[in-house]
């Protein structure tokens, strides 16, 4: 809670666009598993070496089911935990955002290797990737999965249409030769959301196929996937249902 984190070295979020200061601390109590618990990297690190050490949760890193739209490598989806490839060894973790502050966790079981990296700012990812490849280049002789870029291409609009979840609408439209997505936050988001809506430019990528894209917040960001199936996109490691295909 605010009156016991104001006791400790509590981070605030910044800005991914002109890193201000947010002026919303905390995630409202309704969607408390989603991040508010505050945590230090000890307590972070603590929690990831139990994972890694004790065989008892071991059944967590199988793969449950597959992941279109793997970011940084994120192929599988195990019970909680993201299971990535990275250069054919498995890696798994766990990453999160609340109010322009990002989280990033990454278990190597091979090479017992734990990497916690915690940001108070929205273009966290920025930091993440390079400082990643260098520890795991050095204790573990892999690499984080280079970033897709974008490509030219063809699109068309299959995928133009809206796409809804629990907070977020996604609003994809044709753009002259482009696609667009505006994202509106909604429901409770709207409490906390610095930017309720913003619009991303969505560029093709390769598999040069129609489906696959990237976007990022604003120029100078990493580019991160932005993929499409029947029904669905998958953006961000969540998945949206399409509800309707009004253009």
């Amino acid at each position: 809670m605010p009156e016991e984190a104001i006791l400790e070295r509590a981070a605030v979020g910044h800005l991914a666009t002109d890193g201000s200061r947010v002026q919303t601390w905390q995630l409202p109590r309704s969607i408390g598993p989603a991040g508010t618990i505050s945590a230090s990297v000890g307590d972070v690190l603590a929690f990831a070496r139990m994972h890694l050490t004790d065989e008892r949760y071991a059944a967590m890193q199988e793969p449950q089911a597959p992941y279109a739209a793997g970011i940084g490598g994120f192929v599988d989806l195990g019970l909680t935990w993201r299971i990535y490839d990275w250069g054919g060894r498995r890696v798994f973790g766990h990453d999160g955002s609340t109010i322009s502050q990002l989280a990033f966790l990454r278990i190597d079981r091979q090479a017992r290797l734990i990497m916690c990296l915690l940001t108070n700012s929205g273009n966290g990812t920025r930091l993440f990737e390079p400082l990643a490849s260098e520890v795991f280049t050095q204790y573990a002789g892999v690499a984080h999965p280079p970033v897709p870029q974008p490509i030219d291409g063809q699109v068309d609009d299959r995928h133009v249409g809206r796409y809804e979840r629990a907070s977020v609408r996604l609003d994809v439209t044709r753009r002259d030769d482009e696609l667009v997505m505006v994202y509106t936050a909604t429901g409770d988001r709207l409490l906390f959301s610095e930017d309720p809506e913003h619009v991303y430019e969505l560029r093709p990528t390769e598999p040069l196929d129609g489906d696959h894209f990237v976007t990022r917040e604003a120029p100078g960001h990493p580019w991160a996937p932005v993929t499409f199936r029947p029904g669905h996109v998958f953006t961000s490691g969540r998945v949206t249902p399409k509800r309707s295909a009004v253009k």
